[in-house]
């Protein structure tokens, strides 16, 4: 609600939720929620979405945000997708996925036509992304411990791709969990707001 206030009236919000238990010790339970969501967001809604849309004669943009644990359920569902094209742009902020995966997949949905445009918003300092990373374990020898995509920028910047785009909002969410940037920082709503409405990078 707050994000669609602050784009103003220029976009038509749709809220996807998804069933979270909000608590550290269910959180291989909310992962395991995400994917059965992911697969249901992409079967019962967004195919039928995306074949509604193909009927009208001029279709609107479509901008999909994803933030934290939610990016996965956005990758599961667009994954039950063919590639067609379908999304303006598709925003990961803050995303609780694991950084190789997210590695590989991003630029496939470029390729598939699946969103012509890709941003993803990351913070080094991200609280819930570091105890995300913790729980998982994973850590590759001689990289930075930062497995989680959401943490990753630096690592990430060597994604080659002609319509992806990572920014780095580190330094712009003074939140206590230096998670919510993507809600609270107003660099990064206008950021934000020019990717969506005025379609620049």
């Amino acid at each position: 609600a707050k994000l669609a206030l602050d784009l103003g009236n220029r976009v038509v919000p749709v809220l996807l939720t998804w069933p979270s238990e909000g608590r550290v010790e269910q959180y291989f339970g909310d992962e395991n929620n995400a994917h059965l969501s992911g697969v249901m967001l992409g079967n019962d809604f967004l195919k039928k979405f995306r074949d509604e849309l193909a009927t009208w004669p001029n279709p609107p943009e479509v901008h999909f945000l994803a933030h934290s644990l939610g990016s996965r359920v956005a990758l599961y569902g667009l994954e039950q997708l063919n590639p067609t094209p379908f999304l303006t742009t598709l925003t990961f902020a803050a995303p609780d996925v694991d950084r190789l995966e997210f590695q590989s997949e991003a630029p496939k949905m470029l390729d598939n036509k699946i969103a012509k445009r890709l941003t993803l918003y990351v913070g080094e300092r991200d609280i819930p992304l570091a105890i995300s990373q913790r729980l998982h374990g994973r850590h590759t020898l001689g990289e930075s411990n930062r497995g989680r995509a959401g943490q990753a920028g630096d690592l990430l910047l060597a994604l080659s791709h002609n319509n992806l785009e990572v920014v780095d909002a580190t330094l712009a969410d003074f939140s206590p969990t230096f998670h919510s940037y993507i809600q609270t920082n107003r660099a990064v709503l206008v950021d934000l707001y020019q990717s969506l409405i005025f379609d620049k990078p």
